[in-house]
């Protein structure tokens, strides 16, 4: 583990975590940029592995897109309680998070989203089927 957050506070180490989440949002080599989110479909537990995308640590929000039609917009609609999971192999930390999930369509929070995304991001969401289909 990484020896500053053996002597760091509570405090020091709530920043250096969300420093951690908001250089995700900006690099794909970055240890947080792919994340596992958790939703509940029938009483079990669904995991499947998500970029974040944004982070506002001052509001402790973070943010993945999704196609609309996927199954996991449809098990957050069920029920909004999701958990995160990121891992640093080098640092040898797990951070697990939970959440209730807002889902954002038409509004301001996706318009963001979109204006924010990469050419190759907005494809995925062209297709006939929605991700996680054949």
């Amino acid at each position: 583990m990484d020896e500053l957050f053996l002597t760091a506070t509570l405090s020091e180490i709530d920043t250096l975590i969300w420093n951690m989440l908001e250089q995700a949002t900006t690099s794909h080599r970055a240890p947080f940029h792919y994340g596992t989110i958790a939703t509940i479909h029938h009483h079990i537990p669904e995991l499947r592995t998500v970029i974040l995308r944004r982070v506002i640590p001052a509001t402790h929000q973070l943010f993945f897109h999704t196609d609309i039609r996927s199954q996991k917009l449809k098990q957050i609609k069920e029920n909004p309680l999701v958990s995160w999971l990121f891992y640093d192999e080098k640092s040898k930390i797990q951070l697990r998070l939970y959440a209730r999930a807002v889902i954002h369509t038409k509004d301001t929070v996706a318009d963001y989203g979109w204006e924010h995304s990469r050419l190759a991001g907005k494809l995925t969401y062209t297709t006939s089927s929605p991700s996680g289909t054949e």
